[in-house]
């Protein structure tokens, strides 16, 4: 059996159909671009207590308003009184399967026996997924029309496994998140830095008060200093 034809005039090019987000809130378009498409893959990654979790939360809860179910594989912290918390806190529209740390083979299950319309990983560092692994998983949801989410680990901006650089860069919409605010790199369109509710201001309110506790600790040297020269 040959291979299907792979090239096309710009015509038939222009006259192809493909599958955008029809059912995307502004919202959704505010966090991932306005063109989504059904088969995006969403990579998110920055450092411990950055925000990532909050950030995939929201959107969760932006997506719930657009699709019927969704499949997130937490890897990191599984069947978990913080997963509770934070799931307490959504309000999300539509069902969600949560799986406590399935293995990459369960995942692919999930992807093919479920309706899913998102499926969400967290993390690709924790999970030791390959690159393979990964075009395997990608290669899936595109054919059925499903958004990849995953989430990695990062110290500063640079990735803390080969993996995860490998994803960021194949990505179609690309989340780097920093003290609460999420900077999006889409290629559904242009995006403005994405703040977090509560999350920037309390790392604001942290900043504000290491600050504080620095020139405190400068004053103390500097009258340490000076009460040394009296007492000489």
């Amino acid at each position: 059996m040959g291979r299907k034809n792979r090239t096309y005039t710009t015509d038939s090019l222009l006259r192809m159909r493909f599958k955008p987000f029809r059912t995307a809130t502004d919202r959704l378009k505010a966090m991932l671009g306005e063109h989504i498409e059904s088969s995006a893959v969403v990579y998110v990654y920055g450092e411990s207590g950055s925000g990532k979790s909050t950030f995939v939360n929201e959107l969760y809860q932006a997506l719930s308003e657009c699709v019927k179910k969704m499949y997130h594989n937490n890897v990191e912290s599984g069947k978990s009184r913080i997963l509770q918390l934070a799931v307490a806190r959504l309000d999300l529209k539509c069902q969600v399967v949560w799986a406590d740390r399935h293995s990459f083979e369960e995942m692919l299950e999930q992807v093919k026996k479920n309706r899913c319309n998102v499926v969400g990983l967290d993390s690709v560092d924790k999970a030791r997924m390959s690159y393979e692994q990964y075009l395997e998983l990608e290669s899936l949801a595109k054919k059925r029309g499903k958004i990849l989410v995953l989430i990695g680990r990062a110290t500063g901006r640079q990735h803390s496994t080969s993996i995860g650089e490998r994803i960021c860069f194949d990505a179609d919409v690309k989340v780097y998140i920093a003290e609460g605010v999420a900077y999006v790199n889409s290629r559904y369109g242009a995006v403005q830095p994405y703040v977090m509710c509560g999350v920037a201001e309390h790392h604001a309110r942290m900043k504000a008060t290491l600050k504080k506790v620095k020139k405190g600790e400068a004053l103390s040297a500097v009258a340490a200093e000076r009460q040394g020269r009296f007492d000489g």
